[in-house]
């Protein structure tokens, strides 16, 4: 009787951790699709909008500054990290956040000819000031209304190094405790703090080998994919030894294609 009582906990156990796994698997994966949609909506919408289009006649960088600030101030939350704009494959604009994360004109024009091959989000990676960088890119034409010309293209990009403000929406769209970010075999971002019993690097160490179950740490693998270049792998750590769920989340890109590559 109390083994069979073992068993029947056990199978408990089992299916309420798969559960939980799938839960915070579709969590991710709808939040992921949500923030892209909303920035590529936003994007779309300001690449339609006068001001960009009137900045190819006037050529008036500044009242396009003020344009991107009004939108940025109204919607704080749906902003991408940097923007720019081409035209023959030439910078023509850029709204000066790029130099925050160590990017110059050099970098963007090496990014602008990764994404010139789709117009769909996709990843590159490229040397910064602050050292080696991996970003989300999507570009949108610009194109004139009343003549169907293609004036140029709106590119928007998003910082996945250390980035506090991703790995806090991860946190807070997913439920979990700890999100880690990895680009190939690189960790690029991570919640880990010192006071948890595992690493960012322990935890992708026992992946790595096989290990689903570190130190009583449970892990799941959701794969996301985000257009046809981009594969996201996720990682559900649930810890077993707690009466309350932990999960941490490991999220690594897989496919990916250094500038190098593109040029």
């Amino acid at each position: 009787m109390l083994v069979q009582s073992w068993y029947l906990s056990r199978d408990i156990v089992r299916e309420e951790v798969q559960r939980s796994s799938r839960q915070t698997s579709a969590l991710v994966v709808n939040y992921f699709n949500y923030r892209l949609a909303t920035l590529q909506i936003l994007q779309d919408s300001n690449a339609k909008s006068d001001a960009v289009e009137n900045f190819f006649q006037s050529r008036d960088a500044q009242s396009l500054d003020y344009f991107f600030l009004r939108e940025d101030n109204l919607q704080p939350t749906h902003t991408p990290d940097f923007r720019y704009i081409t035209t023959n494959s030439n910078i023509v604009w850029d709204d000066g956040n790029a130099l925050f994360y160590g990017l110059e004109e050099n970098s963007l024009s090496a990014m602008n000819i990764a994404a010139s091959k789709t117009n769909s989000w996709t990843t590159v990676s490229t040397d910064s000031q602050l050292g080696e960088r991996h970003i989300l890119l999507r570009r949108t034409p610009i194109v004139d209304r009343s003549s169907g010309e293609v004036f140029g293209h709106l590119s928007a990009g998003v910082i996945l190094d250390d980035n506090a403000g991703l790995l806090t929406s991860l946190l807070r769209g997913s439920n979990s405790d700890d999100v880690v970010l990895t680009f190939g075999a690189d960790i690029i971002a991570s919640s880990i703090s010192s006071d948890d019993n595992y690493t960012a690097e322990s935890a992708l160490e026992g992946i790595e080998n096989g290990q689903m179950d570190l130190n009583k740490i449970l892990v799941t693998e959701t794969p996301l994919f985000i257009g046809s270049q981009l594969q996201i792998s996720l990682f559900t750590l649930y810890n077993a030894t707690q009466v309350s769920w932990r999960c941490v989340i490991v999220i690594y890109f897989r496919s990916c294609y250094p500038l190098s590559s593109l040029q």
